[in-house]
């Protein structure tokens, strides 16, 4: 058996994690310290896995000696946070005095916060409270001060945390109760907190909190949760009489409300209950900009003249997208150069505003500004910045520059000890700690020391990690270190398979979990590239390799292989179309279905702009992109999106309408 195998030989099963990740690190570090440590970390495992099994005795045979270990502060938090209930203060204060900056610190005191809570010790809780998110924590912080006298500074805080859009927790009860008996309890607050409800859709909750309004003001608390349940019931009704400022509030909620449904009946309500509102009042232009977006997403002719009506200090990044959508779905590039006249605002991509007013100049004759704007936008590394050079006939701009690290900091990112937590917690077996670990101590980085970090993790294999640091930092040009090649083997036999590109599938599997094999979303998808276990399943019958069990499905190989046949059948349903492939891979081939124009072909570009979930917006177009950057990588001939970008036929026609919808792309 070889030196590295025997490094190998003594740690505890990994599940999933890459065996040939795990050698890689063994080899960057042999002849270290981690061959150094490797007896302190087998004690340090079994010690905690003593823990784990309540067997003290064994734990304390084992604990001595490991002080100076790395992971001690784990071993410490592990026995200590299940014994709070019986700590002394001293224990702990001692405990956050030690491992003040460590990852553990934080959890053991908010514990050790509810435990002194539980006792009623509110002295010793006072002591120990630091600032804190939690709401239950905050509050008795509060409370606890009170009991020291009256303190209007404390019930300044209670107050804001008592103007919440959603409930607050029943431990907040106390605190809540003197704010009620001060000075600072008025209707007006508690009429801020119901408009934050109704805002945030939390009607029962404003219910309650009209229970303590008077009736005649109850009255429109429970009219206004009528109206949010049915508003054109509502605004059919006799209800709004007499007028009333809160009824004004109302009848705004209620026809943005029924906008989203129907933006023509809400229009005609809004005739009706104009004259009630004064010039200047600032509810006109909320109405008014919720007609436009209602309008623009239902794409009803009335739409440009409703979004054009928006006055000008209510146009943000949610008005500009519809502008942009709704502008590009009918053409309508007078209107789409007259928006792009001013600058992009709040999160509005400013590449994305940038280029459409280049394609609204090009198209109502403006070729040389237009021209200008693309040979600007066609220096960035970007969707828009490569569909801008595809415009110009031009090659893309990759501007690599990789991350290079002197001796000196690659030494001391290496010996940097939440590093060295992160190293050790990964190769004692527990991974979910060794990434939080580093997490942490990225966070606390200097910026300067972050790509370091980021190299670090590079050669972990962390690839997920990798992204997420040089993001923190804007660090983006280390295209090696944010677009990485792994699994090579594995998706070289999918894509073969699966007659798909090998750059695509790296597209797709970077944009579903930047490579983190251990990924899971909110909607259960897993894995490199987010299949889900009901669609895993269908696709594993389809290849003749059922899964034994879901947990299968987090395993790379079967991941890739799951994954890439599912994205071939979404390619052969529509017939190679990358664009709406990935759209259906991210959202569902029905809704690719529903999202299919009516009545001709539609240029692909087009059509990924007004795809209606953002989420699925950014993805078509991070594909596409991606794609350019993987081919690059892999020393390919870098395919033009616009090549890609296949016209998408209507739904009235079949998706192999590829002749016939040819011509809907030339030219635009």
């Amino acid at each position: 058996m070889s030196a590295h195998s025997r490094r190998l030989a003594c740690l505890p099963s990994l599940g999933w994690v890459s065996v040939a990740l795990i050698c890689a690190l063994g080899l960057t570090y042999a002849g270290s310290r981690v061959d150094e440590l490797s007896s302190e970390r087998e004690r340090f495992r079994r010690a905690r896995e003593a823990l784990r099994a309540g067997d003290l005795q064994a734990y304390h045979a084992l604990a001595p000696g490991l002080e100076n270990y790395a992971l001690y502060p784990y071993l410490r938090y592990h026995y200590l946070r299940p014994r709070l209930a019986r700590a002394a203060p001293h224990e702990v204060r001692a405990f956050l005095k030690a491992y003040s900056e460590t990852p553990v610190a934080a959890p053991l005191r908010t514990a050790w916060l509810r435990t002194l809570a539980l006792r009623g010790d509110w002295p010793n809780y006072l002591a120990f409270y630091a600032a804190q998110e939690d709401a239950v924590l905050r509050c008795h912080s509060a409370t606890a001060r009170l009991r020291k006298g009256p303190d209007n500074a404390v019930l300044e805080e209670i107050k804001q945390l008592w103007l919440s859009a959603a409930p607050r927790p029943t431990e907040c009860d106390p605190a809540f109760a003197a704010l009620s008996k001060s000075a600072l309890w008025t209707e007006d607050l508690i009429w801020r907190r119901i408009r934050l409800a109704m805002a945030a859709g939390e009607t029962r909750l404003a219910a309650s909190l009209g229970e303590r309004l008077s009736p005649a003001e109850r009255r429109w608390v429970t009219f206004w949760i009528t109206s949010d349940n049915d508003p054109a019931k509502a605004l059919s009704s006799g209800d709004f009489k007499p007028d009333h400022p809160i009824g004004r509030e109302v009848i705004a909620h209620a026809i943005a409300r029924l906008a989203r449904s129907d933006a023509e009946q809400a229009y005609a309500a809004w005739r009706r209950f104009a004259p009630r509102f004064k010039a200047g009042d600032p509810l006109i232009g909320q109405v008014e900009r919720s007609l436009g977006l209602a309008a623009a997403d239902q794409r009803l002719p009335q739409a440009f003249a409703w979004l054009y009506s928006i006055d000008p200090s209510l146009v943000d990044a949610q008005v500009q997208r519809a502008q942009l959508r709704l502008a590009i779905a009918a053409g309508a590039w007078p209107d789409l150069a007259r928006w792009t006249e001013r600058e992009a605002v709040g999160d509005m991509n400013p590449l994305r505003w940038r280029y459409w007013r280049a394609r609204g100049l090009e198209s109502t004759g403006h070729a040389p500004a237009a021209r200008v704007l693309f040979q600007e936008l066609a220096a960035e590394r970007d969707y828009y910045g490569f569909t801008a050079a595809d415009r110009l006939g031009g090659a893309y701009r990759f501007g690599h520059r990789p991350t290079r690290l002197s001796k000196a900091e690659d030494a001391r990112i290496r010996s940097w000890p939440g590093m060295v937590r992160a190293r050790e917690l990964w190769l004692a077996g527990y991974l979910r700690e060794a990434r939080s670990e580093w997490t942490y101590t990225v966070n606390h980085l200097p910026d300067p020391a972050v790509p370091a970090a980021a190299a670090l993790a590079h050669e972990w294999g962390w690839h997920d990690r990798v992204i997420f640091a040089l993001g923190k930092v804007k660090a983006y040009d280390d295209l090696e270190f944010r677009f990485p090649t792994p699994y090579a083997s594995w998706l070289s036999e999918s894509a073969t398979r699966s007659n798909i590109e090998p750059a695509i599938l790296y597209s797709i599997m970077r944009a579903e979990s930047a490579f983190f094999d251990q990924a899971r979303s909110a909607a259960g998808a897993v894995g490199l590239m987010q299949v889900l276990p009901s669609t895993g399943r269908l696709v594993a019958k389809d290849l003749g390799m059922p899964l034994a069990a879901d947990v299968k499905l987090y395993d790379p190989k079967t991941n890739i292989a799951l994954g890439s046949r599912y994205l071939r059948q979404m390619l052969a349903r529509f017939n190679g179309n990358l664009a709406m492939a990935a759209a259906a891979y991210n959202a569902g081939p029905g809704n690719v279905e529903r999202w299919r124009p009516q009545g001709g072909c539609q240029n692909a570009e087009f059509w990924v702009e007004t795809i209606p979930y953002t989420e699925t917006r950014r993805y078509v177009r991070n594909t596409l992109f991606y794609t350019a950057l993987y081919e690059w990588r892999m020393g390919k001939r870098v395919k033009p999106i616009t090549e890609r970008l296949a016209a998408v036929p209507p739904r009235s026609g079949p998706a192999t309408m590829q002749i016939t919808c040819a011509a809907a792309n030339k030219g635009n």
